[in-house]
């Protein structure tokens, strides 16, 4: 009889959470675009902190914010197929802090270096990314990459990349980088 009240207390107990969980997901305020005010569910990472954003906007952010930079970089085209986790920019700093291997920090290093004097494949601009396609790149191994980049400025950068962006089928759980203030390497977040 004791077992039977405990399972019947159980059973109240778990139809209350998932009762509770249903009116609290209804009555949640949705989360918003830091732009438009519409529904957002892409993350877009500042370095100390993160907005929301509904896609087009997160795009138009990351774009303007692209365009703003001054640094050399480094970026892989993204596969968002196999790793829909998010489009991550590291800098050679948080590569050390995060405890990359130093070969591959250093082949960050050479890649972004041999960008300095070379003009974009694609308008003839001066070049500030050494791109590479997703074949040519295992994650997260930068340490055994053999292939020569593409060179490309960043509006062409972003020309190759936004589509990719904006096609995504599943929302950035890791979020889109801003550019950091320092050489690094744009690549996809792998779990």
């Amino acid at each position: 009889m004791i077992e039977y009240i405990e399972n019947i207390i159980y059973a109240i107990i778990v139809l209350l959470v998932i009762i509770i969980f249903i009116v609290g997901k209804r009555h949640a305020k949705p989360a918003v675009c830091a732009t438009c005010k519409g529904k957002a569910s892409n993350y877009y990472d500042i370095g100390s902190n993160t907005d929301l954003y509904c896609r087009p906007h997160l795009v138009e952010r990351w774009k303007k914010d692209m365009q703003l930079s001054k640094i050399n970089m480094m970026a892989i085209e993204p596969d968002f197929a196999k790793y829909p986790y998010g489009y991550i920019y590291d800098s050679e700093a948080d590569m050390v802090k995060w405890n990359y291997p130093k070969g591959a920090v250093q082949k960050v290093k050479e890649y972004v270096l041999m960008v300095s004097g070379k003009n974009c494949a694609d308008c003839n601009n001066e070049a500030s990314v050494a791109y590479f396609l997703k074949q040519d790149f295992k994650p997260s191994f930068f340490e055994k990459m053999t292939a020569m980049p593409t060179f490309l400025c960043k509006t062409c950068f972003v020309k190759k990349v936004e589509p990719l962006i904006l096609g995504a089928k599943e929302d950035f759980e890791e979020g889109l980088y801003a550019p950091g203030k320092e050489s690094g390497a744009y690549h996809v977040q792998v779990y």
